[in-house]
């Protein structure tokens, strides 16, 4: 009996299959024929900063659909919905017959499968600053409107320079900058490292990241952050939309099982609810401006 209903899930998925196959392939070699002149008129972006920078540069009409997770600016919430980074939908992406769909460069197979169906997809990083400066020029490359995407860029990087030079400080507070974690506790701890935008701002805002490996971000145990004993916390782990006051007061006491560290004894715990903060593009200016406020006003009353 078990066997028979394994039989008919697989056959009903079978069936599902040859339903959808022909119809991505019909909808591909249709589309191939409009994309053939390389001309970007609908935009599938499945990447939170590459939609921001989208619509930062006014080209947010071409966006046709976004991922999940895209949710500035806020009309970008009411474009369809694709999926997030690990389940997302090819059904839902190729139904919105971009011209062009813009993923992470981690979603490889994704891409490889877009790619076979026709479609003109790019695969971008969004780790470091270099990297969102590279988004936005692709971004005027990708919509013809290389002016406004120049003048975004040198917005973002004189805003940022002016950040690094508002703090004249000499002394650098050692800063861990916190990535993930479970709910309510520090297990499955990931900080960022140095290979990291937000480690950059960091550092233009006049503190100093204690992990100092050159990757994106990776996991700490218990003892490791004890033995980094930074003086400040940057939480950017807890979850968007809910009230800063109770997300605080609640994640707070999480911390205060580590009050060995200098950062908890001295309540040095900062909370960034709003995930527009952990958003790798346009708004990382104002990311920098609220990392420096802490820091700066810190390292004067030391």
């Amino acid at each position: 009996m078990a066997a028979s209903k394994r039989r008919v899930h697989f056959q009903g998925r079978c069936c599902a299959y040859a339903r959808i196959v022909p119809f991505l392939l019909c909808l591909a070699l249709f589309l191939y024929g409009r994309c053939a002149n390389g001309e970007t008129t609908r935009i599938v972006s499945l990447l939170p900063n590459f939609t921001e920078t989208l619509f930062s540069i006014g080209a947010g009409s071409m966006v046709t659909g976004v991922s999940d997770f895209c949710k500035y600016p806020p009309a970008a919430t009411q474009l369809p919905k694709v999926g997030g980074l690990i389940n997302p939908s090819l059904e839902k992406i190729v139904s919105l017959q971009p011209t062009a769909v813009v993923v992470s460069a981690s979603q490889h197979e994704l891409a490889r499968k877009l790619g076979e169906l026709g479609f003109r997809t790019f695969a971008l990083r969004s780790d470091s600053l270099c990297d969102i400066y590279d988004a936005i020029e692709f971004a005027g490359r990708l919509t013809g409107m290389t002016t406004a995407a120049e003048q975004l860029r040198l917005q973002v990087r004189k805003e940022l320079s002016d950040v690094r030079d508002s703090c004249t400080s000499s002394g650098k507070l050692r800063v861990l900058i916190v990535v993930g974690r479970q709910r309510g506790s520090l297990q499955g701890l990931y900080a960022a490292g140095r290979g990291s935008y937000l480690s950059e701002l960091v550092e233009l805002a006049g503190g100093m990241n204690v992990l100092h490996e050159s990757v994106p971000a990776r996991a700490l145990s218990k003892e490791e952050l004890v033995a980094l004993n930074p003086e400040v916390i940057l939480d950017f782990s807890v979850a968007d939309g809910e009230p800063s006051k109770f997300v605080a007061s609640g994640e707070r006491k999480v911390w205060n099982a580590l009050r060995v560290m200098e950062a908890v004894k001295r309540d040095q715990v900062y909370f960034f609810p709003d995930a527009r903060f952990t958003i790798p593009g346009p708004s990382v200016v104002e990311t920098a401006r609220v990392i420096e406020h802490i820091l700066c006003n810190k390292t004067a009353s030391r």
